[in-house]
């Protein structure tokens, strides 16, 4: 199993992609040392290069375990929720004790 999220800026600058298996976690930045577009997002630039590179290492396709506290609901052990305004919104954050 495997979870991540692409990123693209705006002029096509910079691309990049975070994925991570129960035992890595990887980024790949695609983009140029001077600022100049590459026309690549992140499912077309870093996403492939992240994908070949993590079937190279050969990991077992283990699934993610969810913590027993977990299971049926949201896991909040040893978390303290806060609500932050961000841009005008409430936005609720979770912290370790």
């Amino acid at each position: 199993a495997a979870a991540g999220k692409t990123g693209t800026t705006s002029d096509y600058k910079d691309a990049w992609f975070v994925g991570f298996t129960p035992s890595r976690l990887t980024l790949v930045w695609v983009g140029f040392d001077r600022a100049q577009a590459s026309g690549l997002t992140g499912a077309t630039g870093a996403l492939p290069i992240w994908t070949q590179f993590m079937n190279s290492l050969g990991l077992p396709t283990d699934d993610f375990q969810i913590p027993e506290e977990a299971k049926g609901g949201v896991f909040t052990k040893g978390l303290t929720s806060k609500t932050l305004v961000w841009d005008g919104k409430d936005v609720e954050i979770w912290t370790r004790n």
